[in-house]
Parts: structure tokens; C-alpha cells; sequence
């Protein structure tokens, strides 16, 4: 019984960790990588604890089986091999020496591999998003071990180190995460910090770690290794480049679960010692006294902390962005967009919510890849473009030097320009352009302004490859028009942001925004701003308090301040 409540605190715990909680509501590998994890861990003890039985060995098979499963969910256990491979090599090192498992063992990871199968069948089946399309067995080796990322193996270098180690990749990519989870959460850069978890799981953790210690040190140091393997361990083989744009604790899942283990064990001790008191009724009150402490002080504390960071019931952020840069294209439109955060979201509308599926969205950094490339022609053969499956396989970054592109104007501009005229420098190495540069030129030219060109507002001006001077900003999007931008479209640009736009939950102080977020929800505040030094410019007052009325109602200073005090003030003064 006491086993089994310190074991439940201890979960409990941990599922109420910032980490696992963040990533157990998000559709990711993550997750299920741990739980992975959770069953190397718990079969490698089992064949330890049975290594004499006849049948023991069968606990070695499924860990065989199990890695050969995880190559197609994460990477992150393959730092359990040197492990596992250390503790048969102390317990059981004649193993090596048996043919037989040499034999088999290839043959069981197989079967484990098998189950990815699934990736041929699906790719032919032509899904809206077929990622690296893996539907030959060459290809979908090359999906599982991340070629089409440049990888293509699962030992990536490890000896030069991309970011200072010490200060950088483990300070501050890893010791800062684990503070967050076991010791205190502050601020988003804070390294060490009491507040609020007041360090009792990460002091409850390393008790267990010393009682353990003491009662089975080889199990101890065992787990020992683990968690060495999946911290330091991970660090290393991660190899985090100097400012990382995106946080990471998710790649040390496997290391605080194994911390939470300790905390199990830590609570078992005190529960134990409580249990050993003679008398019978101050047993029974220590017991239920002590249980309750350590719900309150540990899982339901976690939950107190935690629960703002991870309540989505009123976070609609990444939804409406999308939604609104959708809404700021007019109809059969081509969006180009930049990254994960602004192609996934819209990409979802479109397929599942079926929600401006007229809008052809364009992610420009895998215009790169060539069964990208493929698949947008074949499945949206609206789309402008001179290329077809040898041309595509054909294209390579290619030597260039800056030149002045000229796109002709539309035939009925109203303008009476011939043409466009601009400027694309090399935009790989200082010397090449990209794939992507290419396929959006060649998209300019076949289009002949058939279709609304859109570029998001998130997209580097590198990778507008000189338009800049066309674009105008409709919304979320920049709109590519035949003659040079000096100002917005007021009557549009309005339109846009006070009729069509959603900003659920950005006014509400309940809602926790991430780092990330916020700078989504700026581009709302640069679009609005745009729009209101329009108005002041164009002495418009009664068009400049309408908007300001707005701006304020959806975008409150206290959610998101104004860059600084002198653009507040200059926005004020003219109320």
C-alpha cells in the first residue's frame, strides 16, 4: 500500500510538471517517446530482477524490439543503448558471446521497425500533408533518420560544440528547464530560482536518490546512468547552437522522469519511516497527516503553478492567427509563408475546418525540397509555375550575382506601368540563390498577376527576394501589387483588422501568452499602428479614435505594451 501511494504521488507529480504537461496536450512525438522510455526502463529492471529464471532473457528481447519500434516516434533513445548495453555487459556479459542473439537480435529490432510500415501505405495514399512522401522503402529511410534535414544519421556531430557548453547548453538549456520543473519558477531566463515549487520536489527527489543509494546501490547507480544519459548525455548529443529560438525542455522528458522515480522512492522513505512507530493510532494519524502533506506540497502545488501556463480552454492565439492571415487574402490567393508557426495552423483550417480552402499556402522553406515541390503542382494545379517533374528534380542552388529582375505589369494597371523593376542579391552564402528563390520567381513570371500574391507578415525580408517595395500590408499578409508602395490601403487595411479579424483571448488576463506568442500578436499591433499614423497624417480623426477604440479593446497596453514611452506618447497626443 505504501509502495503504491508514493508511487501515485510521484506520477501525479510529474504529470503535473511544466514540461510534461505542455507537451502531453499537444499533438507531438514526445509523449509517446516517454512512454517508450518508461518501458526500456521498466523491462531492463525486470530482466535484472529475473536474470537467473529460464525465461528472464525474454525481457531482454523486448527491449530489442522496443528500440527497433522508436526509430520511426524519436531519437532520444538511442542514449539509452550505451545503458542498457553497460548493463548487460556487468550482469550478464556472456550474452555477448551467445550466436544466438546475435542472430535474433537484428531480426526482433526488425519486427519492431515494421510497425512504420504504416508510413509506405499512407504515403500512397496521397494525404494532404505527405511529408517527405516516404512511399519506397530508400525514401522512407531517409524520412526516419532526417535526411531531408540534412541529417541522415542518428550520430550527429558531437565534438564541435555549437554554443558555449557550460554557460550556454547546460546552464541554460537544461539546468534552467529542470529548475522549472523541480525546483522554483521564475522568470523566463531565471536559472535558479524557490519561487513557488519551493524546491520540495527537487529536495524530495534527491532524498530518494540517497535513500536508494543506500538500500540497492547497483539498481541506484543504474538509474544513475540513465539520468546522466538523458541530461548531460542528451546535452551533448543535442549540441544546441548559441541563441536558439526556440525552447527545448521537451528533449529531457525521459531525464525528469527518471528524477521522478527518485521522488517515488524519497516519499516511500518517509511514509516507511512513519509506518515503523509502535503505536497503532499514532501510525494511522502520522500516516494520513503525511499522505495529505504531500498532495498538497507536491502534485496539487504543481497544479497551482502549472495550471495557467497549460489551461487552453480560452487560447485561441494560434487559430485566429491563422484564421487571420487566411481572412487578410482575397479569394484564390497564394500565400507564402515562413515557418512551422505560420504553416501548420493554417494548413489545419484549411483541411480539417475546411476554411478558405481557395487560398493556396506556400511554406518557402520547403519550396527547397523537391517532393514538396511535386506534390503542390500535382495537388493544386491552379498554381502558377513553368516547372515540371524534371525541371523540379533538376534545380539546385545556382551562382548569382545581384541583377534587376523586371516582371511586366498587368495588361488594364491603371497605373500605366510597363512593369516592375527590383533588386535580388545572392541570398545563400553571398554567392547563390536558393531553390525556393527560384520557384518564387518563376511563380512571378508564369503568374502574369492572375492571382493575389501574398507574402505573411512573419516572412524574413531575405526571403521576399527584393519585393519589399511592392508589398503592401493588407493585414497579416503583405499583398505583392504592380506599383510602389507608399503607404497602406486604409479602406482595406481597416476592413480587415475591424471587421474581419478574430482576437479571442488576446484581452484576456487568463490567458497565458508564451515568449512566441507574443511576438505573433505584435504584428496586430504594427498592423493597427500602421493604419492610425495613416490617419493622423491624413488629419482624420473621427477614422483615427475609431481604430484607436478598437486597438485598445483587443490589444490592452497591460497584455501587450507599446515599444517604448515616445511611441505611446506620440500615438496619445493626438486623441
Amino acid at each position: 500500500l505504501l509502495i503504491s501511494i508514493s508511487a501515485s504521488i510521484a506520477a501525479l507529480s510529474f504529470a503535473f510538471t511544466q514540461t510534461f504537461w505542455t507537451w502531453s496536450g499537444r499533438a507531438n512525438p514526445y509523449t509517446l517517446s516517454l512512454f517508450i522510455s518508461a518501458l526500456i526502463i521498466w523491462f531492463s529492471l525486470k530482466w535484472w530482477q529475473n536474470i537467473d529464471e529460464p525465461q528472464g532473457d525474454r525481457f531482454l528481447v523486448m527491449l530489442i524490439f522496443l528500440f527497433g519500434f522508436d526509430i520511426g516516434v524519436h531519437r532520444n533513445n538511442v542514449l539509452l543503448i550505451p545503458v542498457i548495453f553497460i548493463l548487460i555487459l556487468f550482469k550478464k556479459p556472456r550474452l555477448f558471446l551467445n550466436w544466438k542473439y546475435w542472430l535474433f537480435s537484428p531480426i526482433i529490432f526488425l519486427l519492431g521497425f515494421s510497425t512504420h510500415l504504416i508510413f509506405l501505405i499512407r504515403a500512397g495514399l496521397n494525404p494532404p500533408i505527405n511529408f517527405a512522401c516516404p512511399d519506397t522503402l530508400p525514401k522512407m529511410w531517409d524520412y526516419l533518420t532526417m535526411k531531408i534535414f540534412g541529417s541522415g544519421t542518428f550520430l550527429p556531430p558531437i565534438f564541435h560544440r555549437r554554443g558555449p557548453f557550460w554557460n550556454y547548453q547546460i546552464k541554460e538549456m537544461f539546468l534552467r528547464y529542470f529548475n522549472w520543473n523541480f525546483v522554483g519558477k521564475g522568470e523566463a531566463n531565471t536559472i535558479l530560482t524557490l519561487k513557488g515549487l519551493w524546491g520540495l520536489p527537487f529536495f524530495t527527489g534527491i532524498f530518494g536518490l540517497i535513500y536508494f543509494l543506500i538500500k540497492d546501490w547497483k539498481k541506484a547507480l543504474y538509474l544513475v546512468g540513465v539520468f546522466l544519459m538523458t541530461s548531460f548525455g542528451a546535452i551533448v548529443y543535442l549540441n544546441v547552437a548559441a541563441g536558439f529560438f526556440r525552447e527545448i525542455d521537451r528533449h529531457y522528458v525521459a531525464c525528469f522522469f527518471t528524477f521522478a522515480i527518485w521522488i517515488g522512492i524519497g516519499i516511500f522513505y518517509l511514509l516507511n519511516l512513519i509506518s515503523s512507530l509502535k503505536n497503532l493510532t499514532i501510525r494511522k494519524i502520522g500516516l494520513v497527516i503525511i499522505v495529505l502533506m504531500l498532495i498538497i506540497v507536491l502534485p496539487l502545488n504543481m497544479i497551482r503553478v502549472n495550471f495557467a501556463l497549460n489551461n487552453g480552454s480560452k487560447n485561441y492565439l494560434a487559430s485566429d492567427y491563422a484564421y487571420n492571415m487566411l481572412q487578410s487574402c482575397e479569394p484564390n490567393a497564394i500565400l507564402f509563408t515562413n515557418g512551422d508557426n505560420d504553416t501548420f495552423p493554417p494548413w489545419y483550417l484549411q483541411i480539417v475546418e475546411k476554411i478558405r480552402t481557395d487560398v493556396s499556402v506556400l511554406n518557402l522553406s520547403l519550396l527547397n525540397t523537391n517532393w514538396y515541390l511535386k506534390q503542390q503542382l500535382v495537388k493544386d494545379n491552379k498554381l502558377p509555375s513553368s516547372l515540371d517533374s524534371l525541371k523540379i528534380d533538376q534545380l539546385r542552388p545556382i551562382r548569382w550575382e545581384e541583377k534587376e529582375i523586371k516582371i511586366p505589369a498587368p495588361e488594364k494597371d491603371s497605373t500605366g506601368l510597363k512593369e516592375i523593376s527590383f533588386s535580388l542579391k545572392p541570398t545563400l552564402m553571398n554567392r547563390e540563390i536558393r531553390i525556393q528563390d527560384q520557384v518564387v520567381l518563376d511563380m512571378l513570371k508564369t503568374n502574369q498577376w492572375k492571382r493575389p500574391l501574398y507574402f505573411a507578415l512573419t516572412v524574413a525580408p531575405v526571403n521576399k527576394i527584393g519585393l519589399d517595395p511592392y508589398l503592401r500590408m493588407d493585414g497579416l499578409a503583405f499583398k505583392l501589387i504592380p506599383e510602389k508602395v507608399d503607404s497602406i490601403n486604409p479602406e482595406i487595411l481597416k476592413e480587415n483588422l475591424l471587421n474581419k479579424l478574430q482576437y479571442r483571448g488576446i484581452n484576456d488576463a487568463t490567458v497565458f501568452m508564451t515568449e512566441n506568442e507574443k511576438n505573433l500578436i505584435r504584428n496586430y499591433q504594427g498592423a493597427f499602428l500602421q493604419l492610425l499614423t495613416y490617419y493622423r497624417k491624413n488629419n482624420d480623426k473621427e477614422n483615427y479614435r475609431r481604430v484607436w477604440r478598437k486597438f485598445l479593446e483587443v490589444l490592452p497596453e497591460e497584455r501587450l505594451p507599446f515599444p517604448n514611452e515616445k511611441v505611446k506618447g506620440y500615438f496619445e497626443e493626438w486623441l
